[in-house]
């Protein structure tokens, strides 16, 4: 292989099933050589033979409408400072338009189940910077009372907060609605089969940016103040199954990072029941990255998870009887699934 060969390579990641049952989107990410990035665009499997579905750059995260007849994902243009923005696609013939305009982007999307709302996790300035311009918003001094206020490769993080959004996938009659303010910073959204709420994760005791710990916790799509599912844990990869009950991959002590992180059934703070207690490996995943990630509920109550073993991730069953039996094994790394 030579270096000027990087360039062919083409990842596939995200796929995603159309509600038909047939049809999959999916991400292609490849090396544009010339102009020294990542190019990623969304390809369609029509159950015969896959093609280029958006012609973006910057196209990730595709999802489906509960009816398929439109496909939201998230685009980020080529334009210098350019965020990612939520874009929807008519199915049956026109353009991606984009329905969103949030200051510093969006990272996460999810339809609810009657199509009317997407719910997302945006980026906007703190109330005291949002109004002031570029060059205004540089040279506001920096006082910071609370960790983290910086990353490697992010900057600085304490003049910005990440909240949960309902948005009109239309996107011109409705403003985005904030489900989520405060001084918080949410991520990991899921939303209950009927609609009624959203899941998400959010640090918010005293000692956070102090510890790793954060919380599971649980908003009325109607909005109103959260309700934490857990107490201070490690937590990812949140899911409802069809009966609506909520289950999250990880542990309740924040400080026992070096041990397996199992499923919980959520019930209420301080009670949430570790299951599968046999399974000795991760249900979770720390490279490569999953997309879908975490348990995958079917209808009979069992459900679908990639599980990290000896450097492989495999897939395997999770029964309603607390065993497991192996879906598919190997030696290959599973980066998502989704059953249907």
């Amino acid at each position: 292989m030579r270096p000027d060969q990087l360039g062919d390579f083409r990842r596939p990641s995200d796929p995603r099933f159309a509600p038909n049952g047939v049809d999959i989107a999916f991400v292609v990410t490849q090396l544009d050589l010339e102009a020294d990035r990542y190019i990623s665009r969304i390809w369609l499997w029509d159950g015969s033979q896959p093609r280029p579905l958006t012609s973006g750059s910057g196209d990730t995260s595709p999802r489906w409408s509960p009816d398929g007849s439109h496909l939201a994902f998230l685009r980020k243009s080529d334009e210098p400072g350019s965020q990612p923005q939520i874009a929807v696609l008519p199915m049956t013939g026109g353009e991606a338009r984009t329905v969103s305009d949030f200051p510093l982007g969006a990272s996460e999307i999810a339809w609810s189940p009657d199509g009317a709302r997407l719910a997302a996790i945006a980026t906007s300035w703190v109330d005291e910077l949002a109004d002031l311009d570029a060059d205004e918003r540089k040279r506001q001094p920096r006082r910071n009372v609370r960790l983290p206020f910086r990353f490697d490769s992010m900057g600085w993080r304490h003049d910005r907060r990440r909240h949960l959004y309902l948005v009109d996938p239309a996107g011109d009659e409705h403003e985005p609605v904030c489900l989520t303010p405060g001084d918080f910073v949410e991520f990991g959204i899921v939303g209950h089969p009927n609609g009624s709420e959203i899941a998400f994760i959010s640090a918010r005791h005293d000692a956070r940016g102090l510890d790793a710990g954060d919380q599971v916790w649980a908003v009325s799509s109607e909005g109103g103040p959260a309700t934490a599912r857990t107490d201070v844990g490690l937590w990812s990869h949140l899911s409802y199954d069809a009966a609506g009950e909520l289950y999250a991959i990880g542990v309740g002590d924040p400080w026992n990072m070096v041990t397996v992180r199992r499923l919980h059934r959520l019930s209420t703070p301080g009670d949430e029941m570790a299951l599968y207690a046999d399974l000795d490996r991760n249900l979770e995943t720390f490279s490569p990255p999953l997309s879908p990630g975490g348990p995958q509920w079917l209808a009979d109550g069992t459900a679908l998870s990639t599980l990290e073993d000896s450097g492989r991730v495999r897939v395997i069953r999770l029964l309603a009887d607390g065993s497991t039996e192996d879906v598919i094994g190997g030696d290959r790394l599973v980066t998502g699934i989704d059953p249907r």
